[in-house]
C-alpha cells in the first residue's frame, strides 16, 4: 500500500461532523470528535512516515549481441525500381538480417523500404558502394549496427 498523503479527507470529515454533531467539539480541542480526528491524523502521518520509497532500479544494460550488422541502404525504391544495398562488407550476399543478389537487391524481402540519399532511378551506372550513405563517412565503413 502506498502513502495516504495530505489529501486524506480528514479535514473534510471533521468539518462535516462539526455540522452533524457540534457538541463533540470544543474550543480547547478536547471534545470526543477532536480526539478522534487527532488520532486519525496521527495514524495517517505515522503510516506515511513508515513507507520509504527508494530510487528506481537501474535499467538493464544493453547487450551488444542483440544488435544486427546490416548492409547500408544506398538507394531507395523509386517508382518501381527497388532499393539497393552496398555489399562490400558482405561478399557472401547476406548480412545478419537478409540475403541479397549480386545487384544489391534484397531477395527475401526482410529489409523494409526506408531512407537513402539517392533514388534507385538516379544511380546512373555508378557502383552501389560509391553512393552516399547516412552518417559520418569516417565511421560508416559500409555497414552498421541496428
Amino acid at each position: 500500500m502506498g502513502k495516504i498523503g495530505y489529501q486524506n479527507g480528514l479535514e473534510a470529515a471533521r468539518q462535516r461532523m462539526k455540522k452533524l454533531d457540534p457538541g463533540g467539539f470544543n474550543a480547547t480541542g478536547t471534545g470526543a470528535w477532536d480526539k478522534y480526528f487527532a488520532t486519525l491524523r496521527t495514524l495517517v502521518y505515522d503510516h506515511d512516515a513508515a513507507i520509504t520509497v527508494g530510487p528506481a532500479p537501474p535499467p538493464p544494460p544493453i547487450e551488444p549481441d542483440k544488435y544486427a550488422k546490416v548492409a547500408p541502404r544506398v538507394a531507395y525504391a523509386d517508382g518501381g525500381s527497388d532499393a539497393r544495398y552496398c555489399l562490400k562488407d558482405f561478399p557472401d550476399g547476406k548480412d545478419d538480417v537478409a540475403h541479397y543478389d549480386s545487384n544489391g537487391l534484397c531477395t527475401d524481402g526482410r529489409r523494409s523500404d526506408g531512407p537513402a540519399l539517392t533514388g534507385a532511378k538516379n544511380i546512373d551506372g555508378r557502383e552501389y558502394c560509391s553512393l552516399p550513405t547516412f552518417g559520418d563517412p569516417k565511421l560508416n565503413t559500409g555497414s552498421w549496427y541496428i
